[in-house]
C-alpha cells in the first residue's frame, strides 16, 4: 500500500513575504500520491497557476520538486517516480514555452507540434494550444523544468523547427545549464537580498538553453549568460556553485 507522504517547505518567514512582494519566491515540495494533493493548498496553487495537472504517480517514491519563480517565470527541479502530467497551455500559459533537461532517468514529451526533443534529454515545447504530456518513464528520474514567455526567449518559430539538428547536444554544454537552474532551485531566499541579478541571469540561461536545444547556439552573442556559463563551468566541479555567485 503507498504511504502517505507529503512535506511542504515553504519558508513562512518574514524574509519569504519581502523577497515574494520583491518579485522572487521558492517553495520545497514533497508528495507521493494523488490523494495528497488536496491536502497541500501551496501545491494547489503552484499547479493551478502552472496550468499543470498530475494525471498519475507511481507511488513507491514520493515526488521531491525545488521551486524558484519569478513575475512570469517558474524554474523547477524534480526527483521524481514514474508518472505523468499534462500542460495544459490554457489562456493562462498559451503564451509560454517550455524547456526540460534531464540529469538522469529518461521521460517523454508529447503533444501535437512545436516540440523539440534532441538527445540525452534536452526538449524545447513553442507556445501553443494543445495540451502537452510528460511521462516520466523511468523510476528517480531527475530534471528541471522551466516556462517563460515566449516573446522573453525571442526562440524559432514552428516553421524554424525544420532546421533543428538531429544530432545529441553535447551532455558538456548541458551541465552547467543544469548547474545554474538546480542552484537558483535550491538557493536560500535569506541569502538572495536583490532578486534582479537572478531573473536576469535566469533569463539569459534560458535563452541560450532554447538556442542550444534548437541548434542556433553558435549565433548567439556574448552576454550576461556567457558570463555566468564561465563561472559555472570554473565552479561546478568544486561542488560550492550558488545563485548569488552567478549573479554578481
Amino acid at each position: 500500500m503507498a504511504r502517505s507522504n507529503l512535506r511542504e517547505v515553504a519558508g513562512q518567514s518574514e524574509g519569504r513575504t519581502h523577497l515574494q512582494d520583491r518579485g522572487f519566491h521558492r517553495l520545497d515540495l514533497q508528495f507521493q500520491r494523488l490523494n495528497d494533493l488536496p491536502n497541500n493548498p501551496r501545491l494547489r496553487e503552484y499547479l493551478g497557476s502552472a496550468d499543470v495537472d498530475i494525471v498519475s504517480i507511481d507511488a513507491e517514491h514520493p515526488v521531491q520538486v525545488r521551486l524558484a519563480r519569478f513575475p512570469g517565470m517558474t524554474f523547477a527541479n524534480l526527483l521524481a517516480p514514474s508518472m505523468r502530467f499534462l500542460w495544459a497551455r490554457t489562456a493562462v500559459s498559451k503564451d509560454k514555452c517550455l524547456v526540460i533537461v534531464v540529469r538522469r532517468g529518461s521521460l517523454e514529451v508529447t503533444g501535437d507540434e512545436g516540440i523539440v526533443s534532441r538527445e540525452p534529454g534536452a526538449f524545447y515545447v513553442l507556445p501553443g494550444k494543445g495540451p502537452i504530456s510528460i511521462q516520466v518513464t523511468e523510476s528517480e528520474t531527475e530534471f528541471v523544468y522551466l516556462t517563460v514567455p515566449a516573446s522573453l526567449v525571442m526562440g524559432p518559430t514552428l516553421e524554424d523547427l525544420t532546421r533543428v539538428p538531429t544530432s545529441s547536444v553535447s551532455p558538456g554544454l548541458l551541465t552547467p545549464l543544469y548547474a545554474f537552474i538546480s542552484s537558483l532551485c535550491s538557493l536560500c531566499i535569506s541569502d538572495a537580498d536583490d532578486s534582479d541579478p537572478l531573473a536576469s541571469a535566469a533569463l539569459e540561461v534560458t535563452r541560450s538553453a532554447v538556442r542550444l536545444i534548437t541548434g542556433e547556439q553558435d549565433r548567439v552573442e556574448r552576454s550576461l549568460f556567457g558570463r555566468a556559463i564561465e563561472i559555472i563551468l570554473n565552479e561546478y566541479p568544486l561542488l560550492q556553485l550558488d545563485g548569488d555567485a552567478i549573479a554578481r
